[in-house]
């Protein structure tokens, strides 16, 4: 079953996978779409119960924030370094897995 986040609003589900593709030239905060709503984010992060699968491009989220500090409350992408640091973090504990085309043997650049 295929939801949009919108639709999803007050549902859970045991696995998620959520699609944070965006690979775009737009500037910080345009190139983002829905993932710059903070409120629409925390229920796209918030609805799996066991797992929760994110599909996207790490470089190009990484490209929008500064994740060597802690977020600034004010910047309006604070939500997007919280979840790169925690993701950080929790790779090193190894609960969290990166995944890279290679892996699949997918497109290099």
């Amino acid at each position: 079953m295929g939801a949009t986040v919108d639709e999803f609003q007050g549902s859970e589900a045991d696995v998620v996978v959520a699609s944070l593709v965006r690979n775009n030239d737009e500037k910080v905060g345009k190139g983002l779409g829905f993932l710059a709503d903070r409120r629409r984010f925390n229920v796209l992060l918030s609805r799996a119960r066991q797992k929760l699968v994110l599909v996207g491009s790490w470089n190009f989220l990484a490209s929008r924030v500064d994740v060597s500090s802690e977020p600034n409350e004010e910047d309006e992408l604070a939500h997007i370094t919280r979840l790169m640091r925690w993701l950080i973090a929790e790779e090193k504990r190894g609960r969290v897995k990166r995944i890279q085309p290679k892996d699949f043997g997918g497109a290099q650049k």
